[in-house]
């Protein structure tokens, strides 16, 4: 039987919630029917490319997609065209993507997915001339895109429109393992020794470092809850761009014994179960990975309410303003019941159970869509 082919745009391969979510699709894909390919932008090498090949796919690196505003279509199609042919394009970002679908469609491409993972772009919403290329790119994104997926709902209307994503959208869910995020009271003991920090209180914040994640705003909360409370410490889970002045910041604020900067870690998991609190400030996600697999493992979450709520499936998740610093520091002294969330995850189709299935599905059903 002949594979499907899948051509898997999505920038880059970092440690990351949209590039885990492009990586499990190989990771989880019915492998006999399916063949799947990833084009990025960059030469980054980590656990997320060791996945990739692992499980047969090819990366495509092509760093110059974008050296001129005048040939990117042309550079897509010939890619397209120099490893294809696809069966399908699945491309995953923002408002970019509009030309990549008009080069899927130029070339062939029956079957092409456009997918939203955020809420916004970060972009300067002031600028004229960005306000013409986004309406561009959305019009392309509409013109050619035959289906179109989101993180969730918010994400999906942001990107495509309320009109086109009521009419045409589907949720495609930001799925973990939730086994490995599954609470309980001896392993979270056994952690915090592991971990030196038996006798503590735990937050943690996970993600880049990078100024929409907005770690001032946890730095800040925290130095006026360690005031009253000194035996506790931030976790600082993540790396990137922004780091030194992060810790530029905890030296000031006289906290770089109880700020801890632990870069990429492998076992997220772990320190999730061990903790007491997440924090995070986010000036807007889409629908976070992190939050769900921090509500896997039955973990008090306090969010700025710029991120969705379509995020919160357990009750676990505590929202605050972004300029309610005295809000933020009242529910890090709550001391929140754990419980084993497992079932709920499961239920709300944020587990990898039966995710082969669904993506079969999934991809057979946007073949059929395109082709009538």
């Amino acid at each position: 039987m002949q594979k499907i082919r899948i051509l898997v745009v999505v920038g880059s391969l970092r440690i990351g919630g949209q590039e885990r979510v492009a990586t499990s699709i190989i990771e989880y894909i019915d492998k006999e029917k399916f063949q799947v390919d990833y084009l990025v932008y960059d030469d980054i090498i980590n656990e997320n490319t060791d996945i990739v090949e692992a499980n047969g796919g090819r990366i495509i690196r092509e760093k110059d997609v974008y050296s001129s505003r005048f040939s990117i279509v042309k550079r897509f199609k010939e890619i397209m065209t120099r490893f294809g042919p696809y069966d399908i394009v699945h491309a995953h970002g923002m408002f970019n993507n509009g030309y990549v679908m008009r080069a899927a469609k130029k070339v062939g491409v029956k079957c092409r997915i456009a997918h939203a993972h955020s809420t916004n772009d970060g972009k300067d919403t002031k600028s004229f001339i960005y306000k013409l290329y986004k309406t561009l790119m959305k019009r392309y994104l509409n013109k050619y895109a035959t289906r179109f997926v989101a993180c969730g709902v918010k994400a999906g209307e942001y990107l495509f429109g309320k009109t086109r994503f009521d009419k045409d959208g589907q949720v495609f869910y930001n799925r973990i393992d939730a086994g490995k995020f599954e609470y309980n009271e001896k392993l979270k003991v056994a952690l915090r020794e592991k971990l030196n920090l038996a006798d503590v209180k735990i937050f943690i914040i996970v993600g880049r470092l990078v100024p929409l994640k907005n770690h001032k705003l946890a730095f800040e909360a925290f130095k006026n809850y360690h005031a009253e409370n000194s035996e506790s410490v931030l976790l600082v889970l993540g790396d990137g761009p922004y780091r030194n002045d992060l810790e530029e910041v905890a030296y000031v604020t006289g906290l770089t014994e109880n700020i801890k900067f632990l870069g990429n870690v492998s076992n997220v998991n772990e320190y999730m179960i061990a903790a007491d609190c997440l924090l995070m400030p986010s000036l807007y996600e889409g629908l976070p990975v992190t939050l769900i697999e921090a509500q896997a493992a039955g973990l008090h979450c306090i969010v700025s309410d710029t991120v969705t709520k379509e995020v919160d499936i357990t009750g676990l998740i505590s929202w605050r303003s972004l300029n309610d610093l005295n809000g933020w520091v009242a529910d890090m002294k709550l001391n929140v019941q754990r419980e084993n969330t497992r079932d709920k995850i499961i239920a709300n189709n944020y587990d990898y159970s039966n995710f082969t299935d669904w993506l079969t599905e999934f991809f057979n059903t946007a073949i059929d869509v395109s082709t009538k």
